[in-house]
């Protein structure tokens, strides 16, 4: 009979990044253990603000230790037990494997989907302290300009005043109000892409008429309550999680730890209505689309859409043959469609 393995789990459960890498380390587990864990116990249950004390992490003699980055970080490196980091300030740790995100394939992933919607200004919006914030608005960027367009950035230092808060709202809201319209928007997470949104409300900006946006995570408890609900890049972060598990198995059975890095993929743009337009420079057709979408859950008709906008039928439809290539009614459909 196997010995039971005895790991500590240092990683929070509040966003969808975290909780796809426990589910991950589970099912390893699972197939490869027995494997028992000290985790941060609920909030109700906790001793301490950071849920764990050095102390009980000693007492639990752990052959290995998944951790994220944290204010215990040191003194967790201090246990010299085996140990992966998921880092969010720091790249790397001197001769510690770590997890980390293909920022440059989410760059680029994202760059793709605004061009496919037919942007040509194009924003990205992030931290400039925090290098994996810098590599995704680098790769955007540099996507964008082979394209043939240019990118305006917003990289705010990764501070209190700039983090959350009315503060930071407002300088948000002075810079999107500066931007040229309509623009493809990529912030570096979906936490910051959630602060464009409310941004956006301050300024009275329309999304996605005049600014798209798109996160990155995934995370459903961001995405599903933001108006209107995000896009954004999914990360496959079960398998980066999966991928942990087996590396550590490894190296609390004596193999070589050397900085190896697990990385975490995208696999693709799940499009909500942040992103689900087609740039057009056509005002009048932008007006109809805004009303549709604003009114799409009521019984509305072409008629109701042409005297939204104060014009006939037959206009507006013309026109949306020729900027969108479908009908008013086509357009009421897909919308009704994408909130099924």
């Amino acid at each position: 009979m196997r010995r039971l393995i005895r790991v500590i789990l240092v990683v929070d459960t509040a966003r969808e990044y975290e909780r796809g890498l426990l589910r991950g380390i589970a099912k390893y587990a699972q197939l490869h253990g027995p494997w028992t864990f000290l985790k941060k116990p609920a909030y109700y249950l906790q001793s301490t603000k950071a849920g764990l004390s050095i102390p009980q992490l000693r007492n639990f003699q752990a052959d290995g230790i998944i951790t994220c980055e944290g204010p215990l970080i040191q003194r967790i490196l201090e246990l010299n037990v085996p140990t992966i980091i998921s880092p969010y300030k720091h790249s790397a740790f001197e001769d510690v494997p770590v997890i980390l995100p293909d920022s440059e394939s989410i760059g680029r992933l994202g760059a793709e989907h605004l061009l496919a919607c037919g942007f040509k200004h194009f924003a990205f919006c992030g931290f400039a302290d925090l290098p994996w914030s810098q590599i995704r608005g680098e790769c955007f960027a540099n996507t964008v300009r082979q394209a043939g367009y240019s990118c305006l950035f917003d990289h705010r230092p990764f501070t209190p005043k700039y983090r959350s808060g009315e503060k930071a709202l407002h300088f948000l809201a002075q810079w999107l109000e500066d931007l040229p319209k309509p623009i493809g928007l990529m912030a570096c997470n979906d936490d910051c892409s959630q602060q464009v949104v409310e941004a956006c409300k301050m300024a009275q900006l329309r999304i996605p008429e005049e600014i798209a946006i798109l996160g990155v995570n995934d995370d459903p408890m961001v995405c599903a309550f933001t108006n209107p609900p995000l896009s954004s890049i999914a990360l496959d972060t079960d398998r980066a999680g999966y991928n942990a598990a087996e590396l550590l198995d490894r190296i609390m059975s004596g193999q070589s730890s050397s900085g190896q890095v697990v990385t975490v993929r995208a696999t693709r743009v799940v499009r909500r209505p942040s992103t689900d337009i087609m740039a057009i420079d056509d005002p009048l057709a932008s007006q109809a689309l805004h009303y549709i979408r604003t009114h799409v859950r009521e019984l509305i008709q072409v008629r109701d859409v042409a005297e939204a906008v104060n014009t006939s039928r037959s206009a507006l439809e013309r026109r949306f043959r020729r900027v969108l290539n479908r009908s008013v009614f086509q357009e009421i459909t897909h919308m009704r469609i994408d909130l099924m």
